[in-house]
């Protein structure tokens, strides 16, 4: 029963949380640091999930590995998507459209999200080892509550 209550209070703070970060987009712009921002976004991730989901001192050190494994991982595909968009946006501004070179520009980033997505992916299911029944629960929870949420487009956060 207290553990409904918990469920309760904590899941609007959660979804207004998860919500609101979703809504804000990319952090980067022009001249942003893929790397700092996607780092930053995990760091926040972790330290919102760690009081929700009353994470031990442990599972924090060893969610942090894991976070610190996968950006030395990911460092060199956020380097070729930073380098890709500049690019994409450089012929966005050429006097002439050159389609091959946009489709293997457009086809280069497709590959690098699929690498980035089984990264996530990957990091996800060691994190979520590492959780016991109850907090996979409360997760399992907070992931059904927040993509019933109607602001947000059906699958926006399905990897939550």
């Amino acid at each position: 029963m207290a553990n409904r209550r918990n469920v309760r209070t904590v899941t609007p703070l959660v979804a207004a949380i998860v919500v609101g970060g979703a809504l804000a987009g990319p952090g980067t712009g022009r001249g942003g640091d893929l790397m700092v921002d996607a780092e930053l976004s995990l760091r926040n991730f972790l330290m919102r999930m760690s009081r929700v989901l009353r994470l031990s001192s442990n599972q924090k050190n060893r969610i942090n590995a894991i976070i610190d494994a996968e950006m030395e991982m990911v460092r060199p595909l956020l380097d070729k998507v930073d380098e890709n968009r500049n690019r994409l946006m450089q012929a966005a501004e050429a006097m002439t459209f050159d389609e091959e070179a946009v489709r293997d520009l457009a086809a280069g980033q497709a590959r690098i999200d699929a690498e980035l997505t089984v990264f996530r992916i990957k990091a996800h299911c060691q994190i979520h080892a590492l959780l016991t029944p109850e907090q996979q629960e409360m997760v399992r929870f907070l992931r059904s509550e927040i993509n019933q949420c109607p602001a947000l487009p059906p699958g926006r956060l399905a990897s939550v």
